[in-house]
């Protein structure tokens, strides 16, 4: 059989480079970059070497068994040979265990590729800048890591182990075919290769509409995906016969193309089925020759048909090891590329960022610019930060308020200028110690699905029952927790479905309070909450500045009104900071938002 497989990887290197797709090769696969990845994994080293000699062992058992077949039918005359009946059966039994043993360690070096692979792999994905993240689909992201992976486990837990045991087999059956009659070998060889040229060229065939196929079943799947998790909005919107309609348009296009594909497909087995045939008849026919002119022996066309068999299956199957061998290779260098890439620069620089740093000496933005092309982003910000003091960041939806809070997290470098502590550069600090040190609430409540106990102590493992209830209570979710069947430990739902937009921000809220930062940075954290618990949240702000420094972005005023500064951002750019009562006076943007919000 041949079997088609999808390459989603593409080889970067000019000679080798194959196009996204299915893809059939004749050529021999190369296997480099699959050594690569195996070669600091010893477990999965010893297992496939252990591996590969058992499934020999396996493979030369199986075919002593046609001799022996040989010489127990040419023996009938003279009554059944119990003896070597017997023989043959335990060969069978040896061979097929000695098979299933090699299959199981080949599985097992094959999971223990994939389990490093994977944990490798992921570390080095989470270590990438924010910046990749934002140009890289999640779903595009995690359908490649996964792919890559079971490519490689099914090479390993299936392809290999055929490979190894085919290539024995049609050596040893080949060199045995040739020793009981060469004239029907050369035949059968023939007839193989003739079988091989005609399956490869139908095989090339499929490249196109396999490709196109797999283009449709792509938009199909994003499709439905879409609309899955947006179901509420299309259910608002009695949208459910759009969306069908949508997707029946997609399905038509997948079978169109599946329909070209079949054409291909539909003669391969004709052919296949043909050609094994033709092989068998002709066996029988030249071996029965052979037979009636006492030129071979009952027992020896018994085992040459049996062998025929044995080398039939692996041939037939080759291109599909080929291609699986070589999409496996493609997947180990694409996950390669992942642990080569380099993430953010956390290398140690100076030693500590010392709390004391932070409490006692202003963050300040020099010149700050943050460009995400078309003229989005930051530019030009001067701004100081003094410790104990509440900062608000108020100005219009994309005036780059969030940008400005992912500087201060240094999620992206900025195009130029500083961010300094004191005189000190926060280059100058690893990445890791600095955000140790700062607490970031973002506009929308990001919950990660397990329990609510792991989800608040993320930041704080160390965390206890009573330090997580304390910040529990600062935020009002007592309650609730104490209202859940497991209270701390029942599961939160994906994304926080089984929580109102306001506890999912509240949440998020007594998380950050948790990690006990110098420097709390909350954007519109209170967008979601009623009028008490947003005076609530509040209060808790006003005292979190008594000692640290706390910049808020909102749009509703009433949140920050108690701000010792407010910093009024409009197109990227500060155009004014003081006080409430100062910009009331002499900023026009801050002054038309308190007319329009009544706070006046």
């Amino acid at each position: 059989m041949i079997e088609i497989h999808r390459n989603d990887s593409v080889d970067e290197t000019p000679a080798e480079a194959p196009t996204p797709g299915f893809h059939v090769t004749m050529n021999k696969p190369k296997t480099r970059h699959l050594k690569q990845l195996i070669k600091t994994n010893g477990q999965s080293r010893t297992l496939l070497r252990f591996g590969a000699v058992v499934l020999v062992l396996s493979v030369l058992l199986s075919l002593i068994s046609p001799l022996l077949i040989r010489r127990l039918v040419d023996q009938f005359r003279h009554g059944v040979d119990w003896r070597l009946l017997i023989a043959i059966g335990a060969l069978m039994i040896g061979s097929t265990a000695l098979a299933a043993w090699g299959n199981y360690l080949f599985s097992a070096a094959g999971l223990a590729i994939v389990q490093e692979t994977q944990n490798q792999t992921l570390a080095k994905i989470l270590a990438k800048p924010v910046a990749f993240f934002d140009q890289t689909p999640s779903g595009q992201l995690t359908s490649r890591l996964t792919n890559n992976l079971d490519q490689i486990k099914n090479y390993y837990t299936a392809g290999y182990p055929s490979l190894i045991s085919g290539i024995v087999t049609i050596i040893g059956a080949v060199g045995m075919l040739v020793y009981m009659n060469g004239i029907l070998t050369l035949l059968l060889v023939g007839a193989l290769l003739i079988m091989y040229g005609l399956l490869s060229g139908l095989a090339n065939q499929l490249g196109a509409p396999m490709d196109a196929f797999l283009d449709e079943a792509g938009h199909y799947t994003a499709g439905i995906t879409e609309a899955f998790t947006n179901i509420r909005l299309i259910k608002a919107n009695t949208a459910e016969h759009q969306i069908t309609a949508a997707s029946q348009d997609q399905t038509a296009a997948m079978r169109r193309e599946g329909l070209r594909v079949a054409k291909v497909m539909s003669r391969m087995q004709p052919i296949m089925s043909t050609i094994l045939l033709l092989i068998l008849g002709g066996t029988l026919a030249v071996g029965g020759y052979f037979v009636s002119t006492n030129r071979m022996t009952n027992g020896t066309l018994i085992s040459f048909l049996v062998l025929v068999i044995q080398v039939a299956n692996p041939m037939l199957n080759f291109s599909s090891y080929s291609a699986s061998q070589k999409e496996a290779d493609s997947a180990a260098k694409n996950l390669l590329a992942q642990l080569a890439a380099a993430g953010e620069d956390d290398s140690p620089k100076e030693t500590k960022l010392l709390t004391t740093q932070l409490q006692h000496q202003p963050l300040a933005l020099h010149q700050v610019s943050l460009d995400y092309g078309n003229g989005h982003g930051v530019h030009d910000l001067d701004l100081t930060l003094i410790p104990n003091q509440l900062y608000a960041l108020v100005g219009p939806s994309g005036a780059g308020k969030s940008t400005l809070m992912a500087v201060l997290e240094r999620f992206y470098t900025p195009t130029s200028g500083t961010l300094q502590v004191g005189d000190t550069p926060a280059a100058c600090f690893a990445l890791t110690a600095w955000r140790q040190h700062l607490a970031y609430v973002p506009q929308t409540s990001e919950v990660l699905s397990g329990t609510y106990r792991a989800y608040l102590q993320l930041a704080a493992p160390q965390a206890s029952d009573a330090d997580l209830n304390q910040a529990l209570a600062a935020v009002q979710l007592t309650d609730f927790i104490a209202s859940l069947p497991a209270g701390l430990d029942s599961q939160i739902a994906e994304a926080g479905t089984n929580m109102s937009g306001g506890q999912k921000q509240r949440l998020t809220i007594a998380q950050a309070l948790l990690k006990k930062a110098d420097i709390y940075l909350f954007d519109e954290i209170t967008a979601n909450l009623d009028a008490d618990s947003e005076a609530i949240i509040r209060d808790l702000i006003r005292q979190l500045a008594a000692t640290h420094t706390v910049l808020a972005a909102a749009h509703r005023l009433s949140s920050v009104r108690d701000a010792d500064q407010v910093i009024v951002l409009e197109n990227g750019r500060i155009t004014g900071q003081g006080t409430p009562a100062e910009l009331l006076t002499r900023n026009t943007t801050y002054a038309r938002f308190v007319q329009e919000q009544s706070l006046a």
